[in-house]
């Protein structure tokens, strides 16, 4: 079953290649939840995923957050600010949500937010310099397919991630349309050959971790000494106390 998605691409996700799409994709992101651990993870936008792609992955708690009115989901939001709080989650999904939400960028920073240390992301996208988008520039698509304005790079996705210091670990270009391409794409980076050639595919997948740098504390070599304690009685009365040793014995 499929959720409402904006109504410039609800029908084209109904075509053949759109299915396809649909199915590789999903292949993948099984493939990907399978190796992240923790507890909590979160799934931004419905796109075309099915609504069991979460349900495959093992951990204990998972939700669907989404900006539009007329979905289903656990968590509504505006695009922008998720209403989670900070370190919350262990896995974000993002199926083609940094080109359907309004600021792309600031979604990135809250997802950084809202994950814990060593937290994951996992990431899909359209290729802008495949055969879909150009087509969709030359207005040869129709106005199914998403925006060409609209669409991220996945080297500037990966510029994105680094920047908010995430390690990426996988990057991987597939899609139909590409004869030449295993059904399980190709991982970047590959041969020369393979570069060129998924250069041409229409969508791609890009996993990260959070890197957390470990904070060693400096030791204080400055610090002053304390005079040892000569003895554990009482100070012996001196002669400015009004009284001498002699006095005393």
């Amino acid at each position: 079953m499929r959720h409402a998605t904006p109504a410039g691409i609800r029908s084209w996700l109904e075509g053949d290649r759109s299915r396809n799409l649909i199915a590789l994709e999903t292949e993948r992101l099984q493939a990907c939840l399978h190796r992240v651990p923790g507890y909590r993870i979160l799934q931004i936008g419905r796109w075309g995923v099915p609504d069991d792609t979460l349900a495959t992955c093992p951990m204990l708690c998972r939700w669907v957050a989404d900006s539009q009115p007329d979905t289903p989901v656990d968590i509504r939001f505006d695009g922008r600010t998720l209403p989670l709080a900070s370190g919350s989650l262990d896995a974000v999904v993002m199926p083609h949500s940094l080109e359907l939400m309004p600021d792309p960028h600031r979604l990135l920073r809250e997802v950084n937010r809202v994950l814990s240390d060593r937290g994951q992301v996992v990431l899909l996208g359209f290729n802008p310099y495949g055969p879909w988008a150009l087509g969709q520039r030359l207005r040869r698509r129709g106005s199914g397919y998403p925006a060409a304005d609209r669409l991220i790079a996945l080297g500037r996705v990966r510029d994105w991630l680094q920047l908010l210091d995430f390690e990426v670990t996988e990057m991987r270009r597939f899609g139909p349309g590409c004869p030449w391409l295993p059904r399980s794409g190709v991982s970047l980076p590959s041969t020369a050959a393979y570069w060129l050639i998924s250069g041409l595919a229409p969508a791609y997948l890009v996993t990260a971790r959070k890197r957390v740098v470990p904070i060693r504390p400096i030791p204080n070599r400055w610090r002053v000494r304390r005079p040892a304690l000569v003895g554990r009685g009482m100070p012996e009365p001196t002669a400015r106390s009004g009284h001498s040793r002699r006095d005393a014995a």
